[in-house]
């Protein structure tokens, strides 16, 4: 919760309308008031991009954008997830921080709609990454 008190301030500050929102990525995203309801959703250094596509990619809307930040992580094995689940990568971007440590930025377009099965059951996730 503290993550969200942070983005509530910095929302303030920064006069940006965005919803913080606590609670499991896999539960909230089965709810009417978020699935397919977002035009971004970004996510940065959570869980390899399989993964983190699952928890994801459910949350944008048709047409919206899933922006992912990733350190060296390849995109390549996550791309058959991120097509199941209604996805098509538009862009990479990479960069290097002033300290040398490369990041790339990816930005995937939601195509179709995300099949009502997904997002799975934490351990269900964790145990086989699509």
């Amino acid at each position: 919760n503290k993550r969200i008190t942070f983005l509530e301030l910095l929302r303030e500050k920064l006069q940006c309308h965005y919803m913080p929102v606590h609670g499991r990525a896999e539960e909230l995203a089965k709810t009417h008031d978020y699935r397919e309801n977002f035009d971004v959703v970004t996510a940065r250094a959570v869980a390899a991009l399989p993964m983190l596509a699952e928890f994801s990619l459910p949350y944008v809307k048709q047409g919206g954008f899933w922006i992912a930040m990733k350190g060296k992580e390849d995109i390549s094995p996550a791309l058959s997830a991120v097509k199941l689940l209604g996805g098509k990568l538009e862009q990479t971007i990479s960069y290097q921080l002033p300290d040398g440590d490369g990041r790339t930025i990816y930005l995937i377009k939601k195509i179709s709609p995300t099949p009502t099965k997904y997002p799975r059951k934490f351990a269900q996730i964790k145990q086989k990454q699509l």
